[in-house]
């Protein structure tokens, strides 16, 4: 039985979704003026804060979903084990 490792667009979806509760939950309430959200050193507050935490979603789950296809890939460089009959 072959297993294959998951494309990079379904490492990135999953990743995305398990991330997103905690960043709508810190852009809301950045949005209501607690410090959550930072961007570039500084505070941000109000609906740039929700879009702000949206766009850092994005960016960690593609980030964490590279290094996970490049754990993938290394892990393709061990030998497989022989199938027990």
């Amino acid at each position: 039985m072959e297993t294959s490792a998951p494309t990079y667009g379904r490492c990135f979806l999953s990743i995305a979704v398990g991330l997103s509760p905690i960043f709508l939950i810190m852009g809301i309430a950045a949005v209501f003026g607690s410090n959550t959200v930072t961007w570039n050193g500084q505070n941000i507050y109000g609906l740039p804060a929700l879009l702000v935490a949206v766009l850092l979603n994005i960016l960690f789950a593609a980030i964490v979903a590279g290094l996970q296809k490049l754990g993938y890939w290394l892990l393709g460089f061990l030998p497989k084990k022989p199938a027990s009959a």
